[in-house]
């Protein structure tokens, strides 16, 4: 069991990541690249990382397909994370907007569509700050990780070259 799933992990992410690192990028710009999308697929505004993304890679230079495939890869971490990052916005403002979610939401829109797309706002945009203040310290220990598995990826393949 433990073969397959490291096959179909290396079929899926390694071997997509080695192709783009054949392709002339630096182990750098990779690694850069791969934190940006990481950070930014885990956003907690649902519909807003591809296009973040492309900002973020034209912006900075960086590859937008590599950007994509990561924050297409995460994607399930996102879904994961999206409820964790509300209901702290929610406690941080005091709204009781996701105590019984999603019951109390759709009572609340029910009953004051105005003051409930007001509070869902409120702690959307709360959710988004924090992930800003998180995203940033995520990204420099992602970029330092991978940073660091792909300049010994790149010396393995100079190495297995020379040979």
């Amino acid at each position: 069991m433990k073969t397959v799933i490291k096959n179909l992990f290396s079929e899926r992410y390694i071997r997509p990541v080695k192709a783009f690192l054949s392709q002339g990028l630096s182990p750098l710009m990779m690694a850069r690249t791969i934190a940006a999308g990481f950070c930014i697929g885990i956003i907690p505004v649902p519909g807003t990382s591809t296009l973040l993304c492309t900002a973020v890679s034209l912006i900075f230079r960086m590859n937008p397909a590599l950007i994509q495939f990561i924050n297409y890869a995460v994607f399930p971490l996102q879904i994961l994370l999206v409820i964790p990052f509300y209901k702290a916005a929610a406690r941080m403002i005091n709204s009781g907007i996701l105590q019984d979610f999603p019951g109390s939401l759709i009572a609340e829109f029910n009953t004051d569509w105005w003051g409930a797309f007001n509070g869902s706002f409120q702690v959307i945009l709360t959710a988004f700050l924090i992930w800003l203040v998180l995203s940033i310290p995520l990204y420099l220990l992602v970029r330092k990780m991978t940073s660091a598995i792909l300049f010994k990826l790149k010396t393995s393949k100079e190495k297995a070259s020379d040979l």
